[in-house]
C-alpha cells in the first residue's frame, strides 16, 4: 500500500506509516497530521498518532486513530453522487495504427472517485475484420464490483476433431460475440472472490485444412448459443519497488471456467492456478519462485470442443519465441526460480 514518509536533513527519509491499505493526501494544521485512509472499500479522514507538527519533529504513527475527524458541521456534508457536481474523468484515450492495417482504439471515463467507469476497446486486423471489441460499465461503490457489458472477439483454437496430413494439429477461427456480467466481493484485505456468466452466441470457421472443409461444414453448419460461468478466487499480497517490480509477498489465483453449448449438450472445463511467492534477500535483491498450471478437458462424452490456452512467451515462458506452437495446448505446467539483484547498486547507482 501508499504510506506515508518524512524527511529531515538530519534524520533523513522515515517511515511514518505502516498500515495495510494506504495513505493518500496528507495535510498538516495546527490540530496534526490528516490524511485520506482507504479501509473496507471507503475513505477516511484519520489523524495521524504523534507529536504536533508545531514541534517540527515528524509524527510517529504505526496504526490508525479511527475516529471521524472534520472541521465541517454534519448538517453540510452531503453523500457523494456520482457525476453529481462532480465532474468527469476521461482516460486512457488511445489510437494507434500499424503495418498490416491494425487499427486499435480505446477509452475510459468516470466520476472523480471512479465508483462507475464506463471503458471501451476495439481492434481490427485488416482481413480479420474486428477481433476484438467490448464496452463495460463496472461501478466500485461499496464493498462490491460489479461488471455488465457487451463484448466481441475472435481467437485461434485447436481442433479436437481432425489431424492434418502431416500430424499436425489444426487451428480454427472461434468468433463470440454476448453479453457478461461478474461479481466480485473482497474477503479480506488482500483476498477477494469472483463469479461470472457470458451468454453468447458462438460461430467456428477457417479451419487450417481447406481439404476438409466440406466435413467441418458439416460438423459446424452454422452458429450455436454459448453459456458460460466462471468462479474465480485471490490471494495478492505482493509489494511492488519502484525500479523492481514485484519484491515481496504471495499470491494466488484460482479459476474455473466452464463453456455449455446447449444446442449439442456439450460441456467443457477449464481449469488453471497462478501462484508466486517472492522472499527480499536484501535491499531490491529478492529470490523470486513462480509456477502456474492449467487444464481443459471435456466432461461430456463424445464433445468435440474445448477452450484451450495460448500462453504468452513472456516471463516464465520467455525462453520460448513468440508463435511457439509449444505455447498453445489443452494441458500446461511452467515452474520457474530466480534470484534478482541490482547490478546498479555495485557501481554505485540508483
Amino acid at each position: 500500500g501508499q504510506q506515508i514518509y518524512s524527511w529531515t536533513p538530519k534524520t533523513g527519509l522515515k517511515r511514518e506509516t505502516f498500515i495495510k491499505t494506504f495513505m493518500i493526501q496528507p495535510q498538516i494544521t495546527r490540530l496534526g497530521l490528516y490524511a485520506l485512509g482507504f479501509e473496507k472499500s471507503r475513505y477516511h479522514l484519520v489523524k495521524l498518532r504523534g507529536r504536533s507538527p508545531a514541534s517540527q519533529t515528524p509524527p510517529v504513527s504505526e496504526e490508525w486513530d479511527t475516529t471521524q475527524v472534520t472541521p465541517f458541521p454534519p448538517q453540510t456534508i452531503e453523500k457523494y453522487k456520482s457525476f453529481k457536481g462532480t465532474g468527469t474523468r476521461i482516460e486512457n484515450l488511445g489510437v494507434f495504427l500499424s503495418s498490416g492495417s491494425l487499427l486499435g482504439l480505446s477509452g475510459t471515463f468516470s466520476d472523480l472517485m471512479r465508483n462507475q467507469v464506463f471503458s471501451a476497446d476495439l481492434l481490427a486486423i485488416h482481413g480479420q475484420g474486428i477481433t476484438q471489441a467490448d464496452v463495460l460499465w463496472t461501478s466500485d461503490e461499496g464493498r462490491a464490483t460489479w461488471t455488465l457489458g457487451a463484448y466481441h472477439f475472435r481467437t485461434e483454437r485447436l481442433d479436437s476433431i481432425f489431424t492434418s496430413q502431416s500430424g499436425d494439429t489444426l487451428l480454427y477461427h472461434h468468433d463470440e460475440s454476448g453479453v457478461l456480467a461478474a461479481y466480485q466481493y473482497p474477503l479480506g484485505a488482500f483476498q477477494y472472490a469472483l463469479g461470472g456468466l457470458r451468454f453468447a452466441h458462438v460461430k467456428r470457421s477457417d479451419l487450417s485444412d481447406a481439404s476438409l472443409d466440406s466435413q467441418w461444414e458439416a460438423i459446424n453448419p452454422g452458429g450455436e448459443w454459448l453459456i458460460a460461468p466462471i468462479l474465480s478466487y485471490g490471494i495478492d499480497q505482493v509489494e511492488y519497488e519502484l525500479y523492481s517490480g514485484p519484491i515481496k509477498g504471495f499470491g494466488l489465483l484460482l479459476e474455473a471456467a466452464s463453456e455449455w453449448f446447449p444446442g449439442r449438450g456439450y460441456l467443457s472445463e477449464r481449469l488453471r492456478f497462478d501462484v508466486a511467492h517472492y522472499q527480499q534477500l536484501w535491499g531490491r535483491s529478492l529470490l523470486a519462485l513462480q509456477a502456474l498450471g492449467g487444464a481443459s478437458f471435456n466432461l461430456t462424452e463424445g464433445a468435440d470442443f474445448r477452450n484451450p490456452f495460448y500462453l504468452s512467451s513472456d516471463d516464465i515462458f520467455r525462453a520460448y519465441s513468440f508463435s511457439d506452437d509449444r505455447l498453445r495446448g489443452n494441458y500446461f505446467l511452467g515452474i520457474k526460480t530466480e534470484l534478482r539483484f541490482p547490478l546498479g547498486s555495485l557501481f554505485g547507482f540508483d
